[in-house]
């Protein structure tokens, strides 16, 4: 399912190849817990790993992560990257399982 996002997978995952999955996520927040259900949806049916970075109990990873990839912090977020640079973000309520889909975030088949 999800795996919980440290600084050496941050550092790895930005220089290896391929699709990555970063959900920030608040449990504190009514919207980022409706985005964590439809993230954990395509993960059950596509095995997508996605890491996950809890933004109260990492909060350096979290300004880390923001500045490293130059995007705007927000929670929820899901950030795509591909080959180590950001392909996509989707914030708030924009983060639903027709999303992960028509983006091509998850894999069928």
């Amino acid at each position: 399912m999800f795996t919980p996002l440290t600084e050496e997978h941050f550092t790895k995952l930005l220089k290896t190849a391929g699709t990555h999955l970063i959900f920030k996520h608040s449990p504190t927040c009514g919207i980022s817990s409706r985005a964590y259900e439809h993230v954990t949806q395509r993960i059950k049916e596509t095995h997508q790993p996605v890491f996950l970075l809890d933004v109260h109990q990492t909060p350096e990873l979290k300004v880390q992560v923001t500045e490293e990839l130059g995007i705007h912090h927000e929670s929820p977020q899901l950030i795509l990257i591909k080959n180590g640079l950001v392909e996509a973000v989707a914030n708030h309520t924009y983060i639903t399982a027709n999303l992960l889909i028509e983006r091509h975030v998850v894999n069928y088949g």
